[in-house]
């Protein structure tokens, strides 16, 4: 983005990444807080997948209208929007008493959702120079696994029953309104930057980055929604689980600084591959550490972090494919295949889980994994690739 000073730069970054990291608090809390709560309420581990599902499906709803948003709107009153629709929504979710109105309320979360998303992260990528790009995106990845992190932990501390966790998580959505507003005279102009056609641009054009965002999407959203339904399942109380959450979310904030480090010295597809390799044998591993107690703790770290990782790779990807209006496109079109994982992941797992019981999570996240792993190993050490005739990757 031209025009602004690099003290201008710093502010209008410092925004966007601020009110990111509210939006990553809230979303962290909110996943492992509904799953717990419709739990126990007795819906079956199906209805909890969908439900989640309902968010992913609310993002692709509010997709579309972003454009026109941007148009009519601008920048910053879409962020707000965005965040305002899903503050209101996580309030109202504890007066329900049907499947149906939390279906809605967390398909109308998924829409607000869309709306700050999308537009905080273009505006990330469009204000970031060249030169800091891959700093920018490192910084904007740690803070939002430390928010994700946070999220659960303080879930634990005030507790899943009652209103005043809902509430605690509609305020953290509000939260991200003020940054956007003191900054909006830096804020850069999108309406004509994000097309909701992207994501099929992105798969055109870089496949491996869309892949890895379905993956990431789907494996954070399991980690997110069904790992404390697992927990539960296995004997922990209520908000034992949710730790189960807040340990998964702390390795995504803290492997992201290291694997951005290794992505800047390394083909960023290679380290894909190990992430992969990684996850896969830390998620089948789950079950036997559960058995032997302490060991789990430090394994959800790893696996959270390496999930996490492909949202930090994936956007490397993008960053050194596309520049200037197409790295915004690009970009809504990544957080767009993620949102596919995340849509696929809770109901699919879910249903495994009411028919084969806790197995069901890893035997669904396991097969997943290690289909992904043959096939970026696969992509990795195909011809084309052995003989230098890829640099993208």
């Amino acid at each position: 983005m031209s025009g602004l000073t690099p003290k201008q730069r710093k502010l209008s970054l410092a925004a966007a990444i601020a009110s990111s990291g509210g939006m990553g608090l809230a979303s962290a809390m909110t996943y492992p807080l509904i799953a717990v709560y419709l739990e126990g309420r007795g819906y079956s581990s199906l209805a909890i997948g969908t439900v989640a599902a309902a968010f992913s499906i609310g993002i692709f709803a509010g997709g579309p209208v972003l454009p026109l948003l941007l148009r009519r709107v601008g920048t910053v009153v879409t962020v707000v929007l965005g965040a305002l629709v899903g503050a209101a929504c996580v309030a109202l979710f504890p007066f329900g008493r049907y499947l149906g109105f939390y279906f809605a309320l967390r398909l109308a979360m998924g829409m607000g959702n869309a709306w700050h998303w999308m537009v905080g992260e273009s505006w990330i990528n469009t204000v970031a120079s060249d030169a800091h790009r891959g700093k920018v995106i490192a910084l904007y990845a740690t803070l939002w696994g430390a928010s994700t992190a946070v999220g659960p932990a303080l879930l634990a501390a005030v507790g899943s029953e009652g209103i005043a966790p809902f509430f605690l998580a509609g305020a953290a959505l509000a939260a991200t309104v003020p940054p956007v507003v003191m900054a909006r005279s830096l804020a850069p102009s999108l309406g004509r930057g994000v097309e909701v056609a992207g994501v099929y641009r992105l798969v055109r054009l870089l496949p491996i980055a869309a892949l890895v965002g379905v993956v990431c999407g789907f494996s954070e959203s399991l980690g997110l929604t069904l790992l404390p339904v697992y927990g539960s399942e296995l004997g922990l109380d209520a908000d034992r689980a949710v730790l189960l959450t807040a340990s998964f979310a702390l390795g995504n904030f803290l492997l992201q600084v290291p694997i951005g480090w290794l992505a800047d010295r390394m083909r960023p597809i290679a380290l894909v591959a190990a992430c992969a390799l990684v996850l896969t044998a830390g998620v089948l591993a789950i079950p036997a550490a559960f058995s032997a107690g302490a060991v789990l703790w430090p394994l959800l770290v790893v696996v959270g972090g390496t999930a996490g990782g492909f949202y930090t790779l994936g956007l490397v990807l993008v960053g050194r494919r596309f520049e200037g209006g197409q790295l915004a496109t690009a970009s809504a079109g990544f957080i767009l295949s993620y949102t596919a994982g995340m849509s696929v992941g809770p109901p699919v797992a879910g249903s495994a889980m009411d028919a084969l019981g806790p197995s069901g999570l890893i035997g669904v996240w396991g097969i997943a994994m290690a289909a992904f792993t043959v096939g970026v190993l696969a992509y990795l050490f195909r011809p084309a690739a052995r003989a230098g005739g890829s640099t993208q990757a």
